[in-house]
């Protein structure tokens, strides 16, 4: 890791980073919320709009577009979070944002795209005294 950026405040610059070259790996860790699903169909939310990119979704693909308009690959999506199947979900969703852009560029994430699974969860229980150990 060699930093950090809020995308409210330095979306700019985010983006920017999304399309440099140097970037390979993209990881998330977001709240299930962040990624513009729609509570009822599951689908991604009709309000996000692929030509104003905003949340985990929108500036993902953007940073995808971006990179594949310039001829470079994509960085991989590494997915952090304690969503169950949190890279099917991710995978699913930016392609389905990307179709919203053109069927090329949902073509290219599909054959290119790396959507990694893990889970990153920081909830532990309290730490107790355990009776049948000694020390």
């Amino acid at each position: 890791m060699i930093g950090g950026l809020s995308a409210i405040e330095d979306s700019k610059a985010l983006r920017g980073l999304l399309a440099d070259p140097a970037i390979r790996i993209v990881s998330i860790t977001a709240t299930e919320k962040a990624y513009g699903i729609d509570p009822t169909t599951g689908a991604l939310d009709h309000l996000m709009r692929p030509e104003a990119p905003i949340g985990v979704i929108g500036l993902i693909v953007e940073g995808l577009a971006q990179r594949r308009s310039a001829g470079l690959p994509p960085f991989t999506v590494l997915c952090c979070d304690n969503l169950p199947t949190n890279s099917r979900v991710v995978r699913r969703l930016v392609i389905e944002m990307a179709a919203r852009r053109g069927a090329t560029l949902a073509d290219w994430i599909s054959q290119f795209g790396a959507f990694p699974s893990t889970i990153v969860d920081r909830i532990v229980p309290a730490a107790r005294p355990n009776p049948s150990c000694n020390g």
